[in-house]
């Protein structure tokens, strides 16, 4: 037996070993940092572009459209001022203001809430890409940060739309470049940590079995397997967050990951071979890796309550429509889904019982549209997004929908009924951006809404 494990942990085979776990380690820790950036600038890009979107929403784009410099103390631009501080006051905004395209392809400020040092009306603003593209319709925000004489940020920009459905200006939200790296930094703190410590036992390591005489691999092996424990509870640490969420996590490929992550692999001896049981150990690390990467990646665009496609996912769509509207080859229909009386469920049964209708909502929805098309967009809001799609199979769908919602409906109990108002609105020749399609399927859906409480009060 000694002769067997002289021949088994040689020193070349130990080196090729410590190598292969420095370059997992590493390989693991530069992928889920890279996934966590990337995630963070989504949830950040779409915060930014929520107030936007919201604010240019709120704004008069025809009065707008006009406005002077000359015009300060009046009642149009004192109310789109008004409008804009209570933005920058309410939701803490250092800088939110309003931007007008020139004829001269250049960019000027318009209204400034901002109380120390406001951009001048009519000055000129740095030029950016997703400026140009708020300009021609479509909300967007900086890819890359900018300077100017307030400091270095990245932007976000919203188009504000006239009565006859023209960019009449735009809503800019700055934040800043340097607050930007401060939360990348933070969020990839606990993945520096794992890699680092992994990194650094393993040099101890590699260094001990260089010096060590062959007679002692056996308590290097035992000391391998106190190292394999604390991965384990760093792992455990960085799973304990994401575990809790289990509760409210609608059936889904992301319940079964996180799941799979939860539950773990224990590891036991299989072999006499001390170094291929040491191989084995550090595949399981790795898959364990390989799930939190996965599931992580995956959180990015899903909803956990419902299973379905969130807000980041759905502005990733928008996007996507946005430029087949602009290239000319657009052809989908936007359906809008509001569950009628959900705060109501909420008072009289609880809130368990909401979050039971919008999942059985959104269960609905994606054996009826298939789960890529299905987005929740608010707390009881879908979007379903239908490219290529006829409007005598959308018809079919929503037949298909209706007697969904019905067996439910006849087979709940005591359980309170769910009913789901609907707008729908198809691109048509003229349309330039994906919200002037929303717009019609949102009012269209309000419509269906009313036309549901007439019907209740009269019966």
């Amino acid at each position: 037996m000694n002769e067997r494990r002289k021949r088994i942990f040689s020193s070349p085979n130990l080196i090729y070993s410590m190598i292969l776990l420095f370059a997992g380690t590493i390989i693991m820790g530069l992928v889920m940092m890279q996934n966590s950036k990337i995630a963070m600038r989504e949830q950040i890009s779409q915060r930014m572009l929520d107030i936007t979107n919201t604010a240019a929403y709120m704004m008069d784009g025809d009065a707008l459209a006009v406005m002077q410099k000359e015009d300060a103390g009046t009642p149009a631009y004192e109310q789109a001022m008004d409008t804009l501080r209570n933005f920058q006051e309410n939701i803490n905004l250092e800088y939110i203001y309003g931007i007008r395209a020139e004829e001269d392809g250049t960019f000027t400020f318009t209204v400034d809430p901002t109380v120390d040092d406001p951009g001048e009306f009519g000055s000129p603003i740095v030029t950016t890409d997703a400026l140009k593209l708020a300009a021609q319709g479509t909300a967007a925000v900086d890819k890359e940060p900018y300077e100017d004489d307030w400091g270095r940020f990245y932007s976000a920009y919203s188009p504000v739309f006239d009565s006859k459905g023209n960019v009449a200006g735009i809503i800019a939200v700055d934040f800043s470049a340097s607050w930007y790296d401060h939360q990348i930094a933070r969020h990839t703190v606990s993945i520096m940590i794992v890699s680092g410590v992994t990194l650094l036992l393993g040099m101890a390591l590699c260094i001990r079995i260089a010096t060590r005489n062959r007679r002692r691999f056996t308590a290097i092996d035992d000391e391998l397997r106190e190292l394999d424990k604390e991965l384990a509870e760093l792992n455990r640490v960085m799973k304990a967050s994401s575990v809790m969420k289990l509760g409210t996590m609608a059936d889904s490929e992301q319940r079964f990951l996180l799941e799979t992550l939860a539950s773990g692999e224990d590891f036991e001896d299989s072999t006499n071979d001390e170094l291929e049981d040491i191989g084995h150990r550090l595949h399981s690390m790795q898959n364990d890796l390989r799930r939190y990467i996965t599931f992580v990646n995956s959180q990015t665009y899903i909803d956990p309550l419902t299973g379905v496609g969130n807000t980041a996912a759905y502005q990733r769509t928008v996007r996507q429509m946005d430029a087949d509207l602009y290239a000319r080859k657009a052809d989908f229909r936007v359906i809008f889904f509001d569950i009628n009386e959900l705060k109501n469920v909420n008072v009289r049964f609880g809130a368990d019982a909401g979050d039971k209708l919008l999942s059985t909502a959104a269960r609905i929805l994606r054996q009826t549209f298939t789960q890529k098309h299905v987005y929740r967009v608010a707390s009881d809001e879908f979007i379903v997004v239908l490219p290529g799609v006829s409007e005598e199979e959308t018809n079919a769908m929503l037949t298909k929908m209706d007697a969904a919602l019905a067996e439910y409906n006849s087979e709940n109990g005591s359980a309170p009924d769910l009913f789901i108002a609907r707008g729908i609105a198809a691109n048509e020749k003229g349309d330039r951006s994906f919200r002037q399609i929303f717009r019609r399927a949102y009012e269209a859906s309000e419509e269906d809404k009313r036309e549901y409480y007439r019907r209740k009060n009269e019966s």
